[in-house]
């Protein structure tokens, strides 16, 4: 990359923090800063190219409102310890990657241990349109299939046992409870 254009203030870096360097209060300290991030689990089963275990880390990416200098960043990475500086190109790419979810030959780390500091929301930020599509028609075949004729019950269920299948429904609540009624008219139930 070109002198001129790392030097181009953006909106999206990305920085790695090891346990033993960071400061005691690193996320305090990212949180009383009131900047948007995402935190990786931490990363302690990654193997090298030779299939030795690298040293454990977290991925922290930032999120800002407006564009930061890196001089800016490293200010903020010198406050909680972190090493290195990524421009992050692509946000939801980026995001995917605190958890390996593109590369399957990487060890997969949750996404419900993903920290999200600022506001951010880590489940909206990775969300790819077959995600959407996958979860939808998981619900509509578990609707058919356990005859669920009322969208109360299949919204408790998810509220209980599927945090995905719950977003989906309530971002899209016409869409099931058309499918129920009509799923029930079907049937003959009333």
């Amino acid at each position: 990359m070109d002198k001129k254009k790392s030097n181009t203030p953006i909106r999206n870096y990305a920085t790695v923090l090891y346990p033993e360097s960071a400061r005691e209060n690193w996320k305090t300290i990212l949180q009383d800063l009131h900047i948007k991030a995402l935190i990786s689990p931490l990363h302690d089963k990654d193997t090298d190219e030779n299939g030795e275990l690298k040293k454990p880390h977290y991925h922290i990416m930032y999120v800002f409102d407006g564009k930061k200098s890196e001089k800016q960043v490293r200010e903020i990475n010198e406050l909680i310890g972190s090493v290195g500086l990524e421009r992050v190109v692509s946000l939801k790419g980026y995001a995917r990657y605190l958890c390996h979810l593109d590369d399957k030959d990487k060890i997969q780390y949750s996404i419900s241990e993903v920290e999200a500091l600022g506001g951010i929301s880590y489940e909206e930020t990775i969300k790819e349109t077959s995600d959407k599509y996958r979860i939808t028609k998981e619900i509509l075949e578990y609707c058919k299939e356990n005859e669920i004729i009322a969208y109360c019950d299949i919204v408790d269920i998810a509220m209980e046992n599927n945090h995905e299948w719950f977003v989906e429904l309530i971002e899209n609540p016409y869409l099931f409870m058309n499918y129920i009624k009509s799923f029930t008219w079907k049937k003959g139930i009333r």
